[in-house]
């Protein structure tokens, strides 16, 4: 049984088609794969909200899953964030992702 929670990302999001859910199940989604090369993190999910399917995908520098079933709280000291946006933005060029990198906090309710 799972709880609602909210992902919060720096990196750059994407809608998952429906073609591509397969391969975000088996991990071989070329952004999941590119991120793994390039040292960075992906998490992806069925965000949906009042039964509009909405599967997103996040590649970059996971911050936390808050919730029931994750963590309560989080402090990132100005700094240590200023680190961490410079590293991710370094990678994703680097992977050849060129979508331009965000603060993202999702909602993910549980079904």
């Amino acid at each position: 049984m799972g709880a609602d929670s909210f992902v919060v990302y720096y990196g750059v999001r994407r809608r998952v088609t429906d073609d591509e859910i397969e391969q975000c199940d088996a991990r071989t989604h070329p952004w999941m794969r590119t991120a793994r090369d390039a040292g960075l993190k992906h998490y992806w999910g069925n965000f949906s909200v009042e039964g509009a399917e909405d599967y997103l995908l996040f590649v970059g520098r996971q911050l936390g899953v808050f919730g029931a079933e994750g963590i309560a709280e989080l402090q990132i000291a100005d700094s240590e964030f200023q680190t961490i946006v410079h590293d991710t933005r370094q990678r994703l060029e680097q992977a050849g992702i060129t979508e331009t990198p965000a603060l993202h906090i999702q909602y993910e309710p549980d079904f």
